[in-house]
């Protein structure tokens, strides 16, 4: 099961239905049951758009495919300082009216989204999300290993590719990946390439 995978084999979550259909066919040859298409930073109306082809998908399945559980959305609710390969133009603060504009009514396909748990209102916005059955994971943030703790009591459970676009682990400032690995309630997502972590920090995890 594959919680975050932004394209595959030449096609993007970003470009829709056919896109996410040629994802599902593709993936399951290489041993994936099932997976979350997952959206990047964009426009409200292109983040919609992607949305509905992830739906679209859920409503009629690939017949030899992956199964898609609904939607991993990893943005806008990010922090503008640890951006990476997102477009930090489309930040916006975790607000409700912010988040129909991204979902466009499209809520109840989200299963998983990455947020900067620091942004202003961001943890009661964290256990407004979970209380929908949203799973919320903390990632592209400033983050100390507090407001970590912090999220996971309102209810994030998941760290986004650990270590990558985050605060770095120190021994006197252990940010995100040093409170997420000791606190029991997140799971560590990270990216065992060789290229985003060495294989010691892999092992560490």
């Amino acid at each position: 099961v594959d919680v975050h995978i932004h394209a595959f084999m030449g096609k993007d979550t970003m470009n829709g239905e056919e896109a996410v259909r040629h994802m599902s066919r593709e993936l399951k040859k290489f041993g994936i049951a099932a997976f979350l298409p997952t959206t990047m930073s964009a426009s409200p109306a292109d983040t919609c758009k992607a949305l509905e082809g992830i739906k679209a998908v859920m409503d009629a399945p690939e017949a030899e495919g992956a199964v898609v559980l609904g939607a991993h959305m990893e943005a806008p609710f990010l922090n503008e300082g640890k951006a990476g390969a997102q477009p930090k133009q489309f930040f916006v603060l975790p607000t409700e009216e912010n988040w129909q504009r991204y979902t466009g009514g499209n809520e109840g396909i989200v299963r998983l989204i990455t947020m900067a748990p620091e942004k202003e209102g961001a943890l009661d916005f964290i256990t407004r999300l979970t209380k929908a059955g949203i799973t919320v994971s903390i990632g592209h943030t400033g983050a100390d290993a507090e407001t970590v703790h912090a999220a996971a009591d309102h209810g994030a459970n998941h760290i986004t590719h650990t270590f990558n676009a985050q605060t770095p682990l120190n021994h006197r400032a252990p940010g995100v990946p040093g409170a997420a690995m000791v606190d029991e309630r997140i799971a560590c997502e990270f990216i065992s390439d060789g290229i985003h972590l060495h294989p010691d920090i892999c092992r560490l995890i």
